[in-house]
């Protein structure tokens, strides 16, 4: 009798073993899931962020570049100076090294 008792509580803890087995692999494969999804956004969420990025600093070099442009044609001396300033300053510090 108490044999057969301690084989019933042993099967019992088996079969429990592997309810909770199977318990863990479902939760483990929820868990991944979750996790690729949320990555999944936070990427998305991020290529939407950098391709803003970009094209607000594309817009910004766009309109500097023709702010530069229409103060050459106004001042062509004062730009000729400014640029061969710049190149002296640049060529004493590169040859300074």
């Amino acid at each position: 009798m108490a044999k057969d008792i301690a084989t019933a509580n042993s099967e019992e803890i088996t079969a429990q073993l592997a309810v909770l087995r199977q318990d863990i692999a479902d939760l483990t494969a929820t868990i991944s899931t979750v996790a690729g999804n949320k990555a999944a956004s936070v990427r998305d969420t991020a290529k939407e962020q950098i391709t803003s990025q970009a094209k607000t600093a594309a817009d910004n070099a766009s309109l500097l570049s023709a702010q530069a442009q229409d103060a050459v044609r106004r001042q062509p001396v004062a730009a000729t100076a400014t640029a061969a300033g710049i190149g002296f300053v640049l060529g004493y510090l590169s040859n300074r090294r």
